[in-house]
């Protein structure tokens, strides 16, 4: 059993995981896809480097995993607050909140995002 303090749930649960990967007689130094699959996944709410420490993976390869996956997905509907007020963004599983925008900076930022 793996013991870290402070580190996510899943993040220790994927990492226990991975860690019999490695220690089975079988492991050839190379990570299984379900297993690149499931840190990709984590990635949508933990930093991509705190996860790629933790699990001991290589944070280059598991960044162009994020991004491969992000540009196969597509954005059909954005949700903007109204101007004057925070503004709360998501596109693409990634959240961003603005505080003080006005309507022409909603405006550019929604056209950047279509």
């Amino acid at each position: 059993m793996i013991i870290s303090k402070g580190l996510p749930a899943d993040v220790l649960k994927l990492k226990e995981e991975l860690s019999v990967i490695r220690n089975s007689d079988s492991y050839n130094r190379k990570v299984p896809d379900e297993i690149w699959e499931k840190a990709t996944a984590l990635c949508w709410t933990h930093a991509p480097s705190m996860v790629a420490k933790h699990l001991s993976l290589d944070y280059t390869k598991l960044k162009s995993k994020i991004v491969s996956k992000q540009k196969t997905e597509v954005t059909d509907f954005i949700e903007i607050t109204s101007p004057g007020q925070d503004l709360e963004i998501e596109c693409s599983g990634l959240r961003m909140k603005i505080s003080g925008v006005s309507e022409a900076q909603v405006i550019r930022i929604a056209k950047a995002l279509s």
